[in-house]
């Protein structure tokens, strides 16, 4: 059914409260929120990253890598209060931190859509504070590229799709998973069976390699050789059968007939059928030059009974 990817936050002293003390999450680890085992898991992160509050993230995928990276653009120091500019991605399944280039103008409190690899940034404020004091932009909204880290104002349908930058494609293809893992659940998610087995298999060593290869071949020979013995053991009892049938009807034997059916009489098979001769054209009917007919000027009734 897919994940959720928790990052950063703040948590309060007191579940309910309105003084609360907001502490926040470190940046090196995300929660991880499986949704059809419904269980959370924290999971830790490597890689330089900025944290930071009120921030806008987008996420694209890689399909050259089959990873996703979530981009984290904006937003805010918790304690200093200081606007951020620069951009951080997140890759998944490795869980690593990367850089992008940063944004031209520092927001936070942004709202972020995404449109392939064009990432809209819409609304926010240039400073902590509020009304006046938060600052008033040049543009309400801008686009930042995550293909190649430029910022602009005009949207552009014709971009090619989404591809990572060359040194990140290669160290995720060195290391495509953490070094460790805070569950073996959460691992089989992003890890398949037949990923692990296939790791394996490339650590054996050659001889391994033809001992399992032989044991292939001889599985191999006798599953063939077992599908075989079926076969000719099937082919035994039809005839053991047949041959049953054939000894219990003999030479008389006649299908039995149902009660109280009706018999059917049919020609011989020998016989010749009986036909008109084909030269014969004989037709019977009146002659056709005369007819009778009643008077036109007579008209009879029947009497009614009924008198008038």
């Amino acid at each position: 059914m897919g994940i959720l990817v928790f990052i950063g936050g703040e948590v309060p002293s007191i579940r309910e409260g309105v003084n609360a003390t907001l502490t926040p999450n470190s940046w090196d680890y995300v929660q991880v929120y499986d949704i059809a085992a419904a269980k959370w898991y924290k999971q830790s992160t490597t890689g330089a990253v900025t944290s930071r509050t009120e921030f806008c993230a987008s996420v694209q995928h890689d399909a050259s890598s089959s990873s996703y990276q979530i981009y984290v653009l904006g937003g805010a120091d918790f304690e200093t209060h200081d606007t951020i500019t620069d951009t951080k991605y997140l890759a998944i399944p490795s869980f690593k931190w990367f850089s992008a280039p940063p944004l031209q103008q520092a927001r936070m409190s942004l709202t972020c859509a995404t449109y392939g690899r064009q990432v809209f940034g819409v609304g926010g404020r240039l400073a902590w504070a509020n009304g006046y004091d938060a600052g008033c932009y040049d543009m309400p909204a801008f686009i930042y590229d995550a293909g190649d880290g430029t910022t602009r104002s005009i949207f552009n349908a014709s971009l090619s799709p989404y591809v990572l930058p060359t040194s990140t494609s290669r160290d995720i293809k060195e290391s495509p998973y953490p070094s460790s893992w805070a569950d073996p659940a959460l691992q089989s998610l992003f890890v398949s069976t037949t990923n692990i087995t296939n790791n394996h298999t490339n650590t054996l060593s050659m001889g391994d390699s033809s001992s399992h290869s032989v044991k292939k071949g001889a599985i191999a020979g006798g599953v063939v050789g077992g599908v075989a013995g079926v076969c000719l053991i099937i082919a035994i009892l039809w005839y053991m059968f047949s041959r049953r049938n054939q000894q219990e009807k003999g030479p008389g034997y006649t299908l039995p007939v149902a009660a109280n059916a009706l018999e059917r009489n049919e020609l011989p098979a020998r016989e010749l059928r009986a036909e008109l001769g084909s030269q014969t054209y004989m037709h019977a009917e009146l002659q056709g030059s005369e007819h009778a007919e009643l008077q036109g000027r007579e008209r009879f009734e029947l009497d009614t009974g009924r008198g008038i």
